[in-house]
């Protein structure tokens, strides 16, 4: 498993502790060399001026993976059980992501949105519409390599205040870098920073919904919504204390291709903030892929909908998702630069009766598989690679897909 080192620093003392905030600014960003004037005796004994040249700094370069919507139904904890004498003796999830675990394992950060809440196995397992997924889940997630786990989505108070509790409980235990759910104010007031190779990147994560759930009056528990006013002071700070700022937002229309006035609203605000790169999900299918100019003129990268991951919904267009790919670029002295921002596109498969769960990459998504797919149950045409490859194309700009869908 990859190394992480998180520090949390409260947000208290924000305004005390001055860190990198200079907006990424791809474009603005140029290689300097700097050069000073040595005197120096010559070995005829008159003294000289030459120019003594230092070189750049070295580059620093991470690779950044982004996975959204993991969805665990019922179908899908069934398919992972593992029997003993007919018995249900546990959970293997691993398996299923066997295609995209090298892409994990080399990422230098991979974050995903775990969908589905991980509130403890002794409450028994369950489905939509209130979830409740096995925590081998999270621990898969982990021997995978995911260094980054959100929890803060319309399903995570799916357990009331006590499943979100232990699933906080949980997740501490797996000595894992998670965001979105926090024990109470002091803990949501205080900024988590992913530290890796000296860069220090704040990561951020906020829902819109909980469905219409909501906690018990005295719950010290906190929801991190959409709320712009929080938003604005939480990433301000953030940006005090860290290099970069990533967020991750759930938000969106659910099963709409279209980008509402909401996510708009949202995204320019994080851009004028400054904030480097936004993670959205939760409409289950994909959304459009757009820098955003800030007011100071910086760029923020916006994945509007990176679609879903691993699940089991019915149609094929929730099938179909992306995996958000790009470098982070430094040198030292110089402000963190977003570079080769792209996508992986993927789909996610099982064959009819429920069986043989996989994540796949889009390139590995054969026309036999396709054939074979459960949707062409509940689809009026068959499901093809050319349909998923036009999904991909008709809502990703050309810029941000790989090389073979160009």
């Amino acid at each position: 498993m990859k190394k992480v080192l998180s520090i949390l620093l409260p947000l208290i003392f924000a305004v005390s502790i001055v860190g990198c905030n200079t907006e990424a600014d791809p474009s603005s960003m140029q290689d300097s060399v700097s050069s000073q004037a040595s005197s120096v005796i010559s070995s005829g004994g008159e003294e000289s001026s030459e120019a003594v040249s230092s070189e750049p700094a070295p580059e620093h370069r991470l690779s950044f993976l982004g996975f959204g919507d993991n969805i665990i139904h019922g179908a899908v904890y069934h398919a992972a059980r593992v029997m003993e004498n007919g018995k249900v003796v546990g959970h293997d999830f691993l398996p299923f992501y066997e295609d995209v675990a090298p892409l994990i394992a080399g990422a230098d950060i991979s974050f995903i949105n775990q969908e589905t809440p991980m509130c403890g196995d002794h409450r028994g397992f369950s489905n939509y519409p209130r979830f409740n997924t096995p925590q081998q889940m999270g621990k898969d997630l982990v021997t995978l390599g995911f260094d980054i786990i959100s929890v803060a989505n319309n399903h995570m108070i799916d357990q009331g205040a006590s499943g979100l509790a232990e699933e906080i409980d949980f997740l501490d235990s797996l000595s894992v870098f998670h965001v979105g759910a926090y024990r109470n104010q002091k803990d949501y007031d205080t900024v988590r920073i992913f530290q890796k190779d000296g860069l220090k990147i704040a990561v951020l994560s906020y829902t819109f919904s909980t469905n219409g759930l909501s906690l018990p009056s005295g719950s010290e528990l906190i929801i991190p919504w959409t709320d712009k006013n929080i938003m604005t002071r939480q990433i301000r700070a953030a940006k005090e204390l860290s290099d970069m700022v990533i967020v991750s937002v759930h938000w969106g229309d659910e099963d709409s291709f279209s980008v509402n006035q909401h996510q708009r609203s949202l995204a320019q605000m994080m851009a004028d903030e400054g904030v480097a790169v936004v993670l959205g999900h939760h409409p289950h299918v994909i959304h459009p892929i757009e820098w955003v100019e800030g007011e100071s003129g910086n760029q923020t990268l916006v994945y509007y909908s990176l679609g879903n991951m691993l699940n089991s919904q019915l149609r094929f267009r929730n099938m179909v998702g992306l995996i958000a790919s790009f470098n982070i670029c430094w040198r030292e002295g110089e402000a963190p630069r977003i570079e080769n921002a792209s996508c992986i596109p993927t789909v996610s498969f099982h064959r009819q009766g429920f069986k043989d769960y996989r994540l796949l990459t889009l390139e590995h998504f054969t026309p036999e598989l396709a054939a074979a797919h459960f949707s062409n149950t509940q689809e009026s045409a068959p499901v093809t690679v050319e349909w998923a490859k036009k999904i991909i194309t008709d809502y990703v700009d050309v810029e941000f897909l790989p090389d073979y869908l160009k």
